[in-house]
């Protein structure tokens, strides 16, 4: 099982996310420094929000945070204000 963590960079820490959404305007969308976790589980990829402060999604439902939910291709996954199909 491996997984990677959705977030942003941001000057004032040094945390760098497994994947750096902040040439998206990430700050200004709303999204966490640790955002989510995409986790791939027996050929399954799933995402778990991480407690953030505006929300992960799944096709405009809010997810609860701290339980992976499967994503399926065509699935438009949501970090905050940021939205993406999955392909």
């Amino acid at each position: 099982m491996e997984g990677y963590i959705l977030g942003r960079s941001d000057l004032a820490s040094s945390y760098l996310p497994d994947i750096d959404l902040s040439t998206f305007d990430a700050k200004q969308r709303g999204i966490s420094r640790r955002h989510a976790v995409l986790v791939n589980y027996n050929d399954t990829v799933y995402v778990m929000d991480l407690g953030s402060m505006n929300g992960t999604f799944i096709n405009g439902t809010r997810l609860i945070s701290h339980e992976p939910h499967a994503l399926r291709i065509g699935d438009r996954l949501g970090l905050a204000d940021l939205n993406m199909i999955i392909a």
